[in-house]
């Protein structure tokens, strides 16, 4: 089945007013590699300490080429800050899977902008060059 059949497009519309409706949410991701015959090297996860995260981090982004009709999809990214902490997981194998919360909304807590700034909470993640890969490559 492809992204613009009907049944997926009622799913999809299905699990947009389920949110809509929600007090509550969670959305979690599992990152695994696949298809690997060595440990991934190269274009490590990396995943950021929310708590090292202020607001004035994040930057209203739009993601392109994710839906069937092309139309942008709203999006964040964080902008450097010296204080974020994070953390990656090389050489991660076939066998094995990170799973991290990367978004949770509760409109009881969230329901006002400055508390929503407060307790906004989501796991930023990204893959990137690893220097140490490229170097091993050289030698």
């Amino acid at each position: 089945a492809t992204a613009n059949t009907p049944t997926q497009n009622t799913s999809a519309r299905s699990i947009a007013e389920a949110v809509r409706k929600a007090d509550a949410f969670t959305v979690l991701c599992f990152w695994r590699v696949t298809n690997m015959k060595w440990p991934l090297r190269d274009c490590p996860l990396a995943v950021c300490d929310s708590s090292s995260i202020t607001f004035d981090d994040m930057v209203p982004t739009q993601l392109y080429g994710v839906t069937s009709s092309g139309s942008p999809v709203p999006s964040l990214s964080l902008k450097y800050s010296p204080q974020q902490r994070w953390f990656s997981y090389p050489d991660m194998t076939n066998d094995e899977v990170l799973v991290f919360k990367h978004f949770e909304w509760d409109k009881n807590k969230n329901n006002s902008e400055n508390n929503h700034r407060k307790t906004y909470r989501c796991c930023f993640h990204t893959a990137f060059h690893d220097p140490r890969a490229h170097a091993e490559k050289r030698q």
